[in-house]
């Protein structure tokens, strides 16, 4: 089990450099692995700050795992969340 959890951490790792490159799969995917927690630690304000970048552009599966993210979100953690979108 140690080294499925391990091969998370080192996927969210190349995701994140891929993200930051503006690649918008990879952005949806590090979104994701922050709202399930999968490789890094749950963070929905991150994450809502990856799925946004995409969302922006269109992609309609970062827009749908965006409005699932919201619905569990506070209005405080919408609202930094969105601080750092800008």
């Amino acid at each position: 089990m140690h080294g499925i959890k391990q091969n998370h951490v080192e996927a969210a790792r190349w995701i994140t450099k891929a993200s930051e490159q503006g690649d918008a799969d990879a952005q949806t995917t590090i979104g994701r692995a922050y709202y399930e927690g999968k490789g890094v630690l749950r963070d929905y304000v991150t994450a809502y700050m990856w799925l946004s970048r995409p969302t922006a552009q269109g992609n309609k599966s970062a827009k749908e795992e965006l409005d699932s993210l919201e619905h569990n979100m506070s209005t405080g953690q919408v609202a930094e969340a969105q601080r750092l979108v800008r």
